[in-house]
């Protein structure tokens, strides 16, 4: 998901690079060459090949993230025309990632990622037999929660570990019924937790902290960290876009914990690192799924033999990154550090909450303070500033900063540009307090004209 941004623009940078250099085609991408395709070119106009490859990318791009975050948009989605089935969805989207992480890490062979490149033909395969979900007008499976609910609901539960705890400390111990009625579990922060119970045949805890709180934060984490197509390739073409899907995972999960691990609903005592890897490897083998012990294992494998990887970490370390891809090489990078610190500690990152409490020793404090955000605002200042990091010196992390965003500043600029119509919107101010409105659009029209040669105001003036 959080490549998603960067996919759009970094995939199809070549592409943009010619359609601004045309002096063509104006502001939206989408409404150029759809007008030159009801007036009767094809592909064989450079041009509008180009173009509709980017609009396309970031059609699939668009469809990828609002499957995953909310799936009841499928009920839109189906009509659009640009929408040609979830498993085509998936299929760009994780394509897309491996190409971008490709271009990003030196464009040659790089043995360790799938092999996306040769996923067409046996995809193409299945769309054409219409078995799976490729095809046009395939079936769609409509899950029972949607990934935001997942999102919020580990997030809400992992804050009531620790208010629960505190209150423990102050000595006026809240319930879970407490809480409940308090709104915590309104809406989309208890979806996912009510689906849980209901549908394993469970009672609704008293408590937090009880096994069954648990077990659910354990299998919103084995639903959001997928294994299949990132960082393993794809060996079941026609399970992927089902196995991939949060959502789905989910369900499939509590369906295990129902019919097959029911055991595991009074399992965790210690909350330790071997229990999480037993009960998760459990639940894995179980739905046939990649277990987070594997996953993790190969990343750090990648980390230990990789050398495009060693330089990669070091540029992390220092906060001192290549210009080239920038976001991604940042995004890429922390999340390696991530998967480190979660091979060793990942009873930490499931039940954090009740860790900041119970157990937080030096070892835990210092993994804690380096996952937190990269940057940050200020109580008094609605700006966006580096968090302080030890051993980091503070111009290296205004660098990552501004690098950072100057980047992401282009790439809401090339989404606008291929998807929307009328002018340009440069509602930037959020990151900073420093500069007026004037002097933030001022600054993102000059990055835009940087990247792409082209001034967003001459694409606003070219007839559309």
């Amino acid at each position: 998901m959080s490549m998603c941004y960067p996919g759009q623009a970094h995939a199809n940078i070549n592409f943009l690079t010619d359609l601004a250099s045309s002096g063509e085609v104006g502001k939206s991408i989408k409404s150029w060459v759809e007008a030159k395709m009801m007036g009767g070119l094809d592909h064989s106009d450079t041009l509008v090949a180009s173009a509709n490859a980017v609009v396309n990318n970031v059609m699939d791009l668009e469809f990828f993230r609002a499957l995953i975050l909310d799936p009841e948009h499928l009920r839109d989605m189906v009509e659009n025309t640009y929408f040609e089935s979830v498993g085509h969805s998936f299929n760009i989207a994780y394509s897309i990632l491996l190409q971008v992480l490709k271009i990003t890490f030196g464009g040659g062979s790089l043995p360790f990622l799938p092999k996306y490149n040769e996923w067409a033909n046996t995809i193409k395969d299945l769309a054409e037999r219409e078995i799976g979900c490729y095809h046009y007008n395939s079936n769609i499976i409509l899950p029972p929660i949607s990934g935001l609910s997942l999102l919020e609901g580990q997030a809400r539960f992992i804050q009531l570990q620790f208010l629960e705890f505190a209150s423990f400390k102050f000595g006026r111990p809240l319930k879970l019924e407490d809480f409940a009625k308090q709104g915590y579990l309104d809406g989309v922060y208890g979806e996912a937790f009510k689906y849980f119970i209901s549908s394993t045949d469970s009672e609704f805890p008293s408590h937090v902290d009880d096994p069954l709180v648990g077990l659910f934060l354990l299998v919103c984490d084995l639903s959001l960290n997928p294994g299949v197509g990132f960082p393993f390739d794809i060996t079941d073409f026609e399970r992927f876009p089902l196995e991939a899907n949060p959502s789905i995972r989910f369900a499939i999960f509590c369906n295990a914990i129902k019919n097959d691990c029911t055991h595991l609903k009074t399992y965790l005592k210690d909350y330790s690192r071997d229990e999480y890897f037993y009960a998760s490897n459990e639940l894995a083998q179980s739905c046939g799924y990649h277990s987070p012990r594997a996953i993790l294992d190969e990343l750090n494998k990648w980390l230990d033999e990789e050398p495009v990887m060693h330089a990669l970490m070091k540029e992390q370390k220092a906060s001192d990154f290549s210009k080239e891809n920038q976001p991604v090489r940042v995004i890429f990078s922390h999340f390696l550090r991530f998967s480190q610190d979660k091979l060793e500690v990942p009873e930490f990152f499931c039940w954090s909450g009740r860790f900041r409490h119970t157990q937080a020793d030096a070892r835990y404090n210092a993994i804690w303070l380096r996952s937190l955000s990269l940057f940050t605002d200020k109580a008094n200042d609605d700006g966006i500033y580096p968090r302080l990091r030890e051993g980091v010196s503070h111009e290296n992390l205004m660098n990552t900063l501004n690098n950072f965003y100057g980047n992401s500043i282009n790439y809401d600029l090339t989404r606008q540009w291929t998807l929307q119509e009328g002018d340009f919107k440069y509602n930037f101010s959020w990151l900073t307090e420093k500069f007026t409105q004037d002097e933030v659009r001022d600054k993102a029209k000059w990055l835009f004209e940087n990247l792409y040669g082209v001034s967003p105001d001459d694409l606003e003036r070219l007839k559309r």
